[in-house]
C-alpha cells in the first residue's frame, strides 16, 4: 500500500470509521512493536505501548495533523513512548507489573533504579544533559528546546539520541535491563 491509502485510513479515522483504525493496525504494528521492543527492551511492555498509540490515535483523530508520511508519523510516535517510559521512572517503572519473586524488594529495587538512572543522566555533557532534561521533564518539544537554547532543532534531535544512547548503554553496564528481561522471560 502507498502513502494516499495511509491518509485514506486516517480519513476513515476522523470520520469514525474503525476500518481505518484496523488498516493502520495491519499495516504498521508489527513494525511499531519491533522498534519499541528495540527500545524498551520487553515484550509486553512495547506490545503494550503500541497497542497505546493506536488507542491515542483513535482517541485524538479530531487533532491529528499528519503532513508527511502516517508511517513517520506513527514510528516517531512509538519511539518517543517508547522513550517516554525508560526516562520516566517515578511513573512507568512503579506501575510496571513485577514477577511474584521481587514483590518483596520493589520499594528498594525502584530506589536503586531511579539511583542509576539519575546517575546515567548525570554522566551526561553538559549541554546533553540540558537539552535532555528539558525534553523529558520540561516537556519541551524539540524546538522549544531549540529556540530558548539558540540551536538547531536538529542539533536537539542528536543531543536527545545521544542522550538515550548514553544513558541505555550505562544502565545495560548495570545490568538492568539484562536481569529484569531475563528474570521477566525465564518466567522466574
Amino acid at each position: 500500500m502507498d502513502k494516499t491509502n495511509d491518509f485514506d485510513y486516517i480519513a476513515l479515522i476522523r470520520n469514525q470509521d474503525d476500518r481505518g483504525l484496523k488498516g493502520l493496525f495491519e499495516k504498521y504494528y508489527h513494525v511499531l512493536y519491533i522498534k519499541s521492543v528495540q527500545i524498551v527492551g520487553y515484550r509486553e511492555v512495547a506490545e503494550e505501548i503500541t497497542q497505546d498509540i493506536f488507542i491515542k490515535l483513535w482517541e485524538k483523530r479530531d487533532q491529528l495533523h499528519i503532513k508527511s508520511s502516517v508511517r513517520a508519523y506513527l514510528i516517531q510516535a512509538v519511539k518517543n513512548q517508547s522513550i517516554n517510559y525508560i526516562t520516566s521512572p517515578r511513573t512507568q517503572w512503579q506501575t510496571q507489573e513485577i514477577p511474584k519473586n521481587l514483590e518483596s524488594s520493589t520499594d528498594e529495587d525502584t530506589k536503586e533504579l531511579e539511583h542509576l538512572i539519575e546517575l546515567a543522566i548525570s554522566r551526561l555533557p553538559d549541554r546533553c544533559r540540558t537539552v535532555f532534561r528539558l525534553s523529558r521533564f520540561g516537556q519541551m518539544t524539540y524546538q522549544e528546546i531549540a529556540d530558548q537554547l539558540g540551536i538547531s532543532k536538529e542539533t536537539v534531535k542528536s543531543q536527545i539520541k545521544t542522550a538515550l544512547t548514553r544513558i541505555r548503554s550505562d544502565l545495560h553496564r548495570h545490568g538492568v535491563f539484562y536481569t529484569l528481561l531475563m528474570l521477566h522471560t525465564t518466567g522466574f
